[in-house]
């Protein structure tokens, strides 16, 4: 059993459901993940470890070169923003 599973980072905004199999990473999806960030250090214990698992596929970054590209551009901006983290 895995905990604190929140998705495939490209579904996270508008859900799997949504928008599979044409999902595409969006600074929409990245917004996600740092709000559920901010809402588990507001949640957890100072003292507690918490982990926050994210579905990464390997063709996020190995897809067509135009959506290579702007994926590179939305998660090399998203890790950026994690530094405060």
């Amino acid at each position: 059993m895995i905990t604190g599973n929140i998705g495939e980072i490209a579904s996270l905004y508008e859900g799997r459901s949504e928008c599979f199999p044409n999902c595409e990473l969006t600074k929409q999806d990245t917004e996600y993940i740092i709000q559920k960030i901010d809402y588990v250090n507001d949640i957890k214990k100072v003292n507690k470890t918490s982990t926050l698992n994210i579905h990464f596929p390997i063709y996020t970054l190995s897809g067509p070169l135009a959506d290579r590209e702007e994926n590179l551009k939305v998660i090399r901006k998203w890790l950026k923003e994690m530094q405060d983290y």
